[in-house]
């Protein structure tokens, strides 16, 4: 019976289509990896709730689970007591590197984020809380106070202190911004 022709033919053709499919697979996922954006990445990290580390171009290193993810920013859950979260931009990330300790599939990143949100709608709504941030712009430098109004390509804020003196940040200028616990 070893040398059925009928039962060589049968298994040559599983050991083809298993191979086709394996090709198959492969080509997806090359695809997949060819059509990548930032953004689709970090949806996907933030579907595992994957704890990274993000590098902008201020020199800043960033740490912690990715939260949420808008049309371009994303939103990490603060590895800093003194902080809630950190929200930052995808303009002003240089890399992402994901937790070598968890182990998930690589992020293709083709796909579109949850939401259509924007860096300024979000800044906008905290504004109208009065929430205490910290923002780090692309020369190095940090704001820090109260988030009081956000235009069109500016952000106002009362500095930290006593006589809460105005600084209008630049939008396009702005890397990330940590969100402050209060008290």
């Amino acid at each position: 019976m070893a040398d059925d022709p009928l039962l060589e033919l049968l298994d040559e053709a599983r050991a083809s289509d298993a191979g086709r499919g394996r090709g198959r697979e492969r080509s997806l996922r090359r695809q997949a990896e060819e059509d990548a954006s930032l953004v689709g990445a970090l949806v996907d990290l933030a579907e595992h709730r994957s704890t990274v580390t993000l590098g902008t171009v201020d020199g800043a290193v960033h740490h912690g689970v990715v939260r949420a993810v808008g049309a371009d920013f994303c939103v990490l859950g603060a590895e800093r007591r003194s902080q809630t979260h950190v929200l930052v931009r995808t303009a002003a990330i240089v890399t992402v590197r994901p937790d070598p300790d968890e182990r998930h599939a690589a992020a293709s990143g083709d796909r579109p984020p949850p939401s259509g949100l924007r860096w300024l709608e979000v800044l906008a709504t905290m504004a109208e809380d009065r929430q205490e941030v910290s923002i780090g712009t692309v020369d190095g430098g940090r704001v820090t106070g109260e988030l009081r109004a956000v235009g069109r390509d500016v952000v106002t804020v009362a500095l930290a202190g006593e006589r809460r003196a105005l600084c209008y940040v630049s939008a396009s200028s702005m890397c990330d911004m940590a969100v402050l616990r209060s008290g």
